[in-house]
């Protein structure tokens, strides 16, 4: 969730929407790949 508002408030600050969308598309990568390895770890 912070991760996301992170990237909904570099959105709304920026200039163009492409550098929000983009901040906020990284930021959804980052959470959903600490959510796999998370997962993966506590599995083994």
């Amino acid at each position: 969730m912070g991760t996301i508002g992170i990237g909904l408030f570099v959105g709304a600050r920026g200039n163009s929407a492409s550098v929000g969308h983009l901040a906020m598309l990284l930021a959804y990568l980052i959470g959903g790949l600490s959510f796999i390895l998370l997962f993966y770890f506590w599995g083994n």
